[in-house]
């Protein structure tokens, strides 16, 4: 398999952001009024989310918010990321990074989280170095896999994505690109083999298997 380039989700792939998020919501549901269920209830909640909805947007729906623009969460994200809540890389991201920029292969970036937030997670984390392009705030991962592809000058069939959700299954699947799930984030191993990806992997550094 030609792979020429290898396209990430953030959230859950590179990063364990789970508490980050929740905390978010939390955050975000307050000014609606509303309390969030316990973490390890919202945790059991996301394998319902199979939407393309961002979590966010899902969460306040269920909730009873409809109006979601955006705006609130990027400001409760600045505060919770304030009060000292971290994002935690996983532990064998840098080596991944490191062997595909070593077999030359470009590395991209495209998530559902608000761009600033992800090249400033990347900069503290020596990630960024590695990755070509960050785009966030990518509420229609299909069309941003397809515009990426075009403007890397790369055939949809020379490029993978990789998440850890069935919406990033199917976001591949419908960009025509290698659909990668990976379970080491929001959703069970259970959830995303039924989704049927072309590789299901236990943790990230089981791309150097496929590539």
């Amino acid at each position: 398999m030609d792979i020429q380039l290898v396209v990430f989700d953030w959230s859950g792939t590179i990063v364990d952001d789970r508490r980050l998020v929740y905390e978010t919501i939390a955050k975000e549901l307050k000014e609606y009024r509303k309390e969030i269920e316990p973490f390890d209830e919202w945790l059991t909640a996301l394998a319902t989310n199979t939407s393309n909805l961002p979590l966010s947007t899902f969460f306040l729906r269920k909730h009873g918010v409809k109006y979601d623009d955006g705006k609130i969460y990027n400001k409760c994200l600045n505060e919770v990321v304030k009060s000292g809540v971290k994002s935690i890389v996983y532990p064998d991201v840098m080596e991944v990074l490191e062997y595909l920029t070593i077999k030359g292969k470009k590395i991209a970036v495209v998530s559902y989280q608000p761009e600033a937030h992800i090249k400033k997670e990347a900069v503290e984390e020596g990630l960024s170095m590695f990755i070509t392009k960050m785009i966030g705030s990518a509420f229609d991962k299909t069309s941003q896999l397809i515009n990426l592809c075009e403007e890397m000058n790369v055939k949809p069939k020379n490029a993978l994505f990789v998440g850890d959700m069935v919406p990033d299954i199917k976001t591949a699947k419908d960009a025509g690109v290698t659909s990668v799930a990976v379970a080491t984030g929001y959703h069970p191993k259970s959830l995303l083999l039924a989704a049927k990806p072309d590789y299901l992997l236990s943790t990230l550094s089981g791309l150097k298997t496929i590539i």
